[in-house]
């Protein structure tokens, strides 16, 4: 049995499939700000705190527990069903200050969170931390965090620690994936008890100043696909069954509004789902003498037949299309009086003369465009730079390198119409390109409510 679950940042659709697809052997589910109550299963909660008010806590030492639990307690009051409350996230301990005010922190949350008969899971160490002795890096070293650790042990509770492959997570335990290990083999050498673990996020990740997406962050499919990937939690999942004290290892994350490069969508879980249950992967094999026809384009082709900007020297630059990365979901926040298709066609070009008129655009800002009924239209050849998340730069990473499909309709106010979801998850299957909201490239609310219904285009 594998010891790998979800971390969840919202319940997916898919999530009663995944559970089915996990034959019983599913052991732990984690969420953050959503708590599953799965027969059978022990679920992680974390309330979220922002980074600094959660730092800022801890380096209150003791102090700071009452605010944090305050902040926190009417989440511990509706999801009683958790087994373990995680403390404060990814806290970075540098400095002989910092562990013992870590220490002070969590050894109070413990035994005041064990006062109100909840279990805490603490730690929460990003990649990499505590620093090891053996790759000579500063102090403090595991036996810094003793104080916790055997409070963690006294009241049955469980250290976190996070680990990521920089782009692939088999390159060796180091400061990334199986480092735990080494923490461990410290803690023992220093005669500290070694507490239950769980590996709270797990994955691929390399940070990026230059990647405009994820906070920095590249998550997996920046540097594989979804059959690598699996592949490569396989692995992982196999070196965790080697270790009993490992409780079990939460894949980050399931979230499609944010984080959506490291985004586990429906058919990623259902991959790790086989994982769990120890399934072999079935590729289903198409006999020679089957001749597969290509599925027609899921739109119409109105492009040539749109308003364009009146100065000739005025249009959208071309661009490659190997450069293109992902499709980005937006929504016109208008509602076509008439939704026939000439109704539709009607309306387009209402908002291309917008576009052009207001903005000075060279032409309507989409590729694709989807009405209320589904039917799609390409409003722009894909290969040009539309401005669909804005006049920026040349090379603006929104443009240049993406797609843009935009609903009708006021999703800020409702959701799409199930026939414009199914059409615009057949437009991303055939563009073949990551799908994420406007909202993950810039400071908008566009698409509207898209926690609602994303998981319905990105599988």
């Amino acid at each position: 049995m594998s010891k790998l679950t979800l971390h969840l940042q919202y319940e997916p659709d898919y999530l009663p499939n995944f559970v089915n697809r996990c034959q019983g052997k599913l052991r732990w589910i984690k969420g953050v700000n959503c708590y599953p109550n799965l027969s059978g299963v022990s679920t992680i909660g974390r309330v979220y705190v922002d980074d600094n008010l959660s730092n800022r806590l801890v380096m209150r030492g003791a102090d700071g527990v009452d605010q944090w639990i305050y902040i926190c307690r009417g989440e511990y009051e509706k999801a009683r069903h958790v087994y373990a409350w995680q403390g404060p996230n990814e806290f970075i301990i540098d400095s002989y200050e910092k562990s013992a005010r870590w220490n002070e922190f969590h050894v109070a949350f413990i035994v005041r969170m064990s006062a109100l008969g909840l279990r805490c899971m603490v730690g929460n160490i990003n990649t990499g931390w505590p620093r090891l002795r053996k790759y000579n890096d500063a102090p403090p070293y595991p036996p810094a965090i003793r104080p916790t650790i055997e409070a963690l042990v006294q009241h049955d509770g469980i250290l976190s620690l996070h680990e990521y492959g920089p782009g692939d997570m088999r390159t060796g335990q180091g400061a990334h994936c199986l480092r735990y290990r080494n923490t461990v083999a410290e803690l023992r050498e220093a005669g500290v008890p070694i507490p239950r673990i769980f590996i709270g996020e797990c994955g691929i990740d390399v940070p990026d100043p230059n990647f405009p997406l994820d906070h920095h962050h590249k998550g997996w499919t920046e540097w594989t696909d979804r059959a690598g990937y699996l592949e490569q939690l396989k692995w992982y999942a196999g070196e965790l069954a080697q270790d009993e004290k490992v409780e079990g290892a939460a894949v980050f994350t399931g979230c499609n509004w944010d984080w959506v490069t490291f985004n586990v969508d429906r058919e990623l879980a259902m991959g790790i789902a086989d994982i769990v249950a120890w399934e072999p992967e079935v590729v289903p094999v198409v006999p020679d003498t089957v001749i597969l026809k290509p599925e027609p384009l899921p739109w119409v082709d109105i492009s040539g037949n749109l308003p364009q900007h009146p100065d000739s020297e005025n249009r959208y630059e071309h661009r490659n299309p190997s450069q293109v990365a992902r499709t980005v979901i937006h929504h016109s926040v208008t509602e076509p009086a008439d939704e026939s298709p000439a109704g539709i066609v009607q309306h387009i070009k209402n908002i291309a003369r917008q576009h052009i008129r207001i903005a000075g655009w060279p032409a309507v800002a989409y590729h694709v465009i989807i009405g209320p009924l589904g039917d799609a239209y390409l409003v722009n050849p894909l290969d040009v730079s539309a401005y669909h998340v804005g006049k920026y730069s040349k090379r603006n990473f929104g443009n240049e390198r993406s797609y843009g499909v935009c609903l009708l309709g006021k999703l800020h106010k409702h959701d799409p119409t199930e026939a414009q979801l199914a059409t615009a998850r057949r437009v991303g299957e055939t563009l073949g390109k990551l799908v994420v909201p406007h909202k993950a490239l810039a400071r908008t609310a566009c698409p509207g409510r898209w926690a609602r219904w994303g998981e319905e285009i990105t599988g």
